[in-house]
């Protein structure tokens, strides 16, 4: 049988401004390179890079898959894992729940959630692993999720579909570009059908998987009003926040959501992996289990190990077995880095901004256009800009682009939506419009080339 420690403790749409307004928060466990604090707040652009270890000819406009760590947070990470090693019993038993009480109570500030209502896992997946497979799954019960969901989301939803029978699954379908308002009328149909039906067919929707920001395509959800209306049908929420974290404000002590989950190392800038899982107090008797399931579980049927105090939800996600904490703890000097940025608005702005321009710019030289809609409600910090109109739009496709990008040693998020192949652009601190620009370059080489291997093709074939 594994260590574990001795005790566990606790502690305690963008709006655009001109002066960043920069997090206050408690002290850090561990902290960024002093040089840091005597440097005045950067420029944004692509001379930041030089705090990021890219290779000097790496083009990275795909930020949103899985992040990019800036060096001084590396730097941090490294030195607080050297230290660690020094001892790692001590810290194993006697600081990693005191440290990571602390990133709690930071991340809890910023998305101003009560801090014993957060906790930190692995990423956004693990954390919607652990709501769905402590659900009490009932026949009948349906699962409701959008055609655009992730994928290791639609199956962790199929697979307990697959091992509790009569749970079944229900998809809302998504085409792009459309209205926050028409996919929430989208919802409220498909809610009053499945209850108009319910008698006849004895199946109720008990909760619904919502992106926040979905993954592909990359368009901002409008899951606030999702939740306020699933709070008033008595259907559970669980919100993937996969992508919001970092990148637009998040304010989980007004929403409705019943649980919700965004990567710090994504947007926020941490090591992978990290991400913000948040349950407030009135479903956390839902939660009894952390995933896997921790040495702090408690079986009333099986009470082998006796408590000496009362249960908490935070406790069981201090201790899931042994792991390396630094990539939580990395958080820490990733907030102060965004501090040192010039605060949250600063950094939101630019990449939304850029986002904005950077991705007309792309469709301009593509001859293309922009997965939105006359609102711009769909995008954030990522664009997704449509391929040319000669390149071969065919699902299968994705392996052989993927191979082209990494040979022209750039990346986007390379999608398929409705018929046509995309590129999902992620706008960050480090980048600036001669990234979309060059984008634009290697999508359109790519597309030529491929449009050149299916002429060859038939030709051989003829």
């Amino acid at each position: 049988m594994g260590g574990g420690p001795i005790s566990s403790s606790s502690a305690s749409t963008v709006v655009p401004s001109s002066e960043a307004q920069p997090h206050t928060t408690p002290p850090s466990p561990f902290s960024l390179p002093d040089y840091l604090s005597s440097l005045p707040p950067p420029v944004f652009g692509r001379s930041l890079r030089q705090y990021w270890n890219f290779s000097s000819n790496y083009v990275n406009l795909n930020h949103g898959s899985y992040g990019s760590v800036p060096l001084p947070v590396l730097k941090a990470m490294r030195e607080r894992s050297d230290r660690i090693e020094e001892n790692p019993d001590r810290f194993i038993v006697l600081e990693a729940a005191k440290e990571l009480a602390l990133v709690r109570e930071r991340l809890a500030g910023l998305v101003n959630a009560p801090v014993d209502e957060v906790v930190v896992a692995p990423n956004a997946t693990h954390a919607i692993n652990t709501v769905l497979w402590n659900i009490k799954w009932q026949p009948g019960d349906i699962i409701l999720l959008f055609t655009t969901q992730y994928g290791a989301i639609f199956n962790t939803a199929a697979h307990i579909a697959d091992v509790n029978p009569g749970v079944t699954l229900l998809e809302i379908p998504l085409i792009f570009p459309t209205t926050h308002a028409e996919i929430v009328q989208l919802v409220k149909d498909t809610v009053a059908k499945v209850k108009k039906d319910e008698e006849k067919t004895g199946k109720k929707i008990k909760l619904s998987v919502v992106e926040a920001i979905s993954s592909i395509p990359g368009v901002v959800m409008p899951w606030r009003e999702i939740c306020t209306f699933y709070k008033q049908e008595g259907i559970l929420s669980v919100v993937d926040g996969a992508h919001e974290l970092g990148q637009l404000p998040v304010d989980l002590g007004t929403a409705d959501c019943d649980f919700w989950a965004g990567n710090a190392h994504k947007w926020l800038m941490s090591h992978r992996g990290g991400t913000l899982f948040f349950v407030p107090k009135r479903n956390q008797h839902l939660i009894l289990s952390s995933f896997p399931t921790s040495a702090f579980y408690y079986s009333k049927n099986y009470p082998k190990y006796a408590r000496t105090k009362e249960w908490t939800f935070v406790e069981q996600f201090d201790w899931t077995g042994t792991i390396d904490f630094s990539p939580f703890l990395s958080i820490s000097p990733a907030m102060d880095f965004r501090d040192w940025l010039g605060g949250e608005q600063a950094i939101t702005i630019y990449c939304h901004d850029l986002a904005l321009k950077g991705g007309a710019r792309m469709a301009e030289l593509l001859g293309t256009g922009i997965m939105d809609n006359k609102k711009g409600e769909l995008t954030a910090n990522m664009v997704n800009v449509y391929f040319p109109d000669n390149f071969p739009h065919v699902e299968s496709q994705g392996g052989i682009i993927n191979g082209l990008l990494f040979e022209h040693n750039f990346r986007v998020g390379a999608g398929f939506h409705d018929g046509r192949w995309f590129a999902r652009c992620s706008a960050q601190v480090f980048c600036d419009i001669t990234d979309f620009e060059h984008g634009a370059k290697v999508i359109q080489e790519i597309s030529n080339s491929l449009q050149k291997r299916a002429e060859e093709e038939t030709t051989d074939s003829a």
